[in-house]
């Protein structure tokens, strides 16, 4: 879910002018920042305007148990379930009278019978909502809003945003601030520091 939008990116300094910074530009950075907030905190924070958890449908292997682990398609378990809207096993949906326990890992526990195992694999089917907040905290919009604006700029600059020049008595140098190691995700150490205050785990599909 974006965690911004295209009228207050326009009101930041520098990206008013839509003949520089087009309206298609502008909604991709917002995108990229959401998934680059949700990928490295490994979960979502709900709905900008209306707060609502994210939905999700995922297709799995049956455990054979009373439980299972939900996860997207790449494997990734999806943190904080919040809601159950339905779950089909071998291809039938749950009768009336099941119920589930939703922990924060993403598992779910049947309060009868169990998720059948399936030879074949990816025969139960869930679908639901998870997140960690249903709707972004300040600080969440604030990253959002800095790594949309910073994508926008570096669209435009002939300068490498991460290029850093010093100079000293004993000549110039040219450093690079990098990006993309454990623990920054980002090339602002700023968003870094709430990036990583809001990391729960890996990311809700």
């Amino acid at each position: 879910m974006p965690y911004t939008t295209r009228a207050e990116m326009r009101a930041l300094n520098g990206l008013g002018d839509s003949a520089v910074f087009s309206d298609a530009d502008i909604d991709a950075a917002i995108l990229i920042a959401g998934e680059t907030i949700d990928d490295y905190c490994g979960t979502s924070f709900g709905d900008l305007t209306t707060p609502a958890y994210e939905s999700f449908t995922c297709t799995i292997d049956g455990s054979g148990r009373d439980r299972v682990t939900l996860r997207t398609d790449a494997g990734v378990n999806i943190m904080y379930p919040r809601t159950i809207t339905s779950v089909t096993i071998d291809g039938v949906a749950d009768g009336v009278g099941i119920t589930y326990v939703l922990r924060p890992t993403g598992v779910i526990v049947r309060n009868t019978g169990t998720f059948t195992y399936d030879d074949e694999g990816r025969n139960i089917v869930v679908a639901g909502t998870a997140g960690f907040t249903d709707e972004p905290s300040e600080s969440i919009k604030w990253a959002a809003r800095s790594l949309a604006r910073f994508w926008l700029l570096s669209l435009q600059s002939r300068v490498p945003e991460r290029a850093l020049q010093l100079t000293t008595s004993d000549g110039s140098f040219e450093m690079r601030a990098q990006a993309g190691a454990p623990g920054r995700p980002s090339p602002m150490p700023d968003v870094n520091a709430v990036l990583n205050r809001n990391r729960h785990g890996l990311r809700v599909g």
